[in-house]
């Protein structure tokens, strides 16, 4: 294989989809290049069949931009990641075994059977311990979008291999965007559908259950109902351990004996590992090691979608106007999507007449005028310096490298756009002319048509500064 050739068309392709299939493109191999075909290689069937429904025209325009002129086919991996029972630390998530599939263990066999059997070396009990799953939480009431699609597809990945493709998925993203109904959505399919014993708690539970544990003296019984006692571990907002150290230990141990046996670990945050403040390395460096998949607030087409979805779970009769109204006014969390329209539901019902455009607005103006945030250029220095860890003072300065010019431009473009400020006005903060201002903005504004990557950074400040 050409490995230069190979790496151009990653960066092709990177440049050529979201940077929330980043991920995705991680998993992409290619097993033959040859000057008519190129065979690009999968993990395993789900990750095949998004990248053939979804980013083949991608492919395509990466292939274009190279120069090069070939058919493509798809294939999935014959061989699949081992995890040593013996070893207490995780393999690295990216390297392979190469063991057949014919040739797996029969423990493998039985996760894809259905049977509850784990690693000989794992003592099986059997008082049953609850799972703690939202029987509502499955694959077929969630919403797949754009800004959820990576996390839907690592999930179901791992509903079909749990333990072993993935021993390790760190869902992370804002509050109420669907990362705990995702982690439930697969543990019910695993115990559905395999008879696994899956065990869900939010941290602050599990924490609560090991104090309990000290000042009852009876911490084997808790290692035994968190270790031995489940196949596939959900854990809630992990990010709440960083003020609780005392626990830390305990779930390490925890997180390693059920790694080693071939359980299945899921872990919910609000951040990215190393973005939890107070969390160990040596935790956090297990955790990067895990298949890491974010979620973003939903953009228009999918807020419109589980309107609709929530409206037929509930038998409520929506017309697409009112499914538009509300999509368009309530733009960053799921739950308040769905709370507003069963509000208005309510609302409706009390009534007695049918949910409307009109009625709508009536409950909804009120509230949306009352949270809307003042936007102002200082904000927005603030939020665009941050992001893109560069100092005020090289902003506003007159530096023409590409790292200050890109957030400058930025500035520049959501400031016009957000505070009502002219082109004039903006250029005096910034000690430059109008035309500078409106050749900025009209940059930025050509670039986000063409670059994803860019126009969801920008759709993400905006979201941030919205709703701050």
């Amino acid at each position: 294989m050409n490995a230069e050739l190979w790496s151009k068309f990653l960066r092709s392709l990177r440049n050529h989809t979201d940077s929330s299939v980043d991920g995705y493109l991680e998993l992409l191999s290619c097993h033959q290049m040859t000057d008519k075909v190129w065979e690009l290689t999968l993990p395993d069937p789900g990750t095949l069949n998004y990248f053939e429904t979804r980013l083949l025209p991608n492919i395509g325009e990466a292939l274009k931009e190279i120069g090069v002129d070939v058919s493509v086919r798809f294939s999935c991996e014959d061989t699949i990641k081992a995890v040593s029972p013996a070893s207490a630390e995780m393999l690295p998530f990216g390297e392979k075994s190469a063991i057949n599939r014919s040739d797996l263990p029969t423990e493998y066999a039985a996760f894809r059977t259905g049977s509850t059997n784990r690693l000989k070396s794992v003592t099986v009990v059997d008082t049953p311990e609850p799972s703690n799953l939202n029987p509502d939480f499955t694959f077929d009431t969630f919403v797949n979008g754009k800004s959820n699609e990576f996390a839907y597809f690592a999930s179901k990945a791992v509903a079909d291999a749990p333990g072993y493709k993935y021993p390790l998925l760190y869902l992370y993203g804002g509050v109420g965007l669907g990362k705990t109904h995702l982690m439930h959505a697969v543990g019910n399919e695993v115990q559905r559908k395999r008879g696994l014993r899956v065990r869900y708690l939010t941290t602050e539970q599990f924490f609560n259950a090991f104090v309990e544990a000290i000042q009852n003296d009876s911490r084997a019984e808790f290692r035994q109902r968190m270790r031995k006692n489940v196949d596939v571990l959900l854990l809630d907002d992990i990010q709440w351990f960083s003020k609780h150290d005392s626990t830390i230990d305990e779930f390490f141990n925890t997180f390693n004996e059920l790694i080693s046996a071939r359980g299945q670990i899921i872990i919910t945050s609000d951040k990215r590992p190393n973005e939890i403040y107070g969390l160990p390395e040596r935790l956090s460096s297990r955790f990067n090691q895990g298949l890491l998949a974010d979620i973003l607030p939903p953009d228009f087409e999918t807020r419109v979608a589980i309107l609709r979805k929530k409206a037929m779970r509930e038998n409520l009769y929506l017309t697409e106007d009112v499914a538009e109204y509300i999509a368009s006014k309530v733009t960053m969390n799921i739950r308040e999507l769905e709370g507003y329209l069963k509000s208005i539901a309510a609302m409706a019902e009390c009534r007695r007449e049918r949910i409307s455009k009109a009625l709508a607005m009536e409950m909804i103006e009120p509230i949306v005028r009352t949270q809307h945030v003042q936007i102002d250029i200082n904000m927005i220095i603030s939020r665009v310096c941050t992001y893109y860890a560069v100092s005020r003072d090289d902003i506003m300065g007159t530096s023409r490298r590409a790292d200050i010019c890109l957030p400058r431009q930025i500035i520049q473009y959501l400031a016009y756009k957000n505070t009502g400020l002219s082109y004039p006005e903006i250029g005096k903060v910034f000690g430059r002319d109008h035309t500078t201002v409106m050749n900025s903005i009209k940059k930025i504004t050509d670039k986000r048509g063409a670059d994803m990557k860019l126009d969801t950074v920008i759709r993400k400040l905006e979201d941030d500064l919205h709703h701050t």
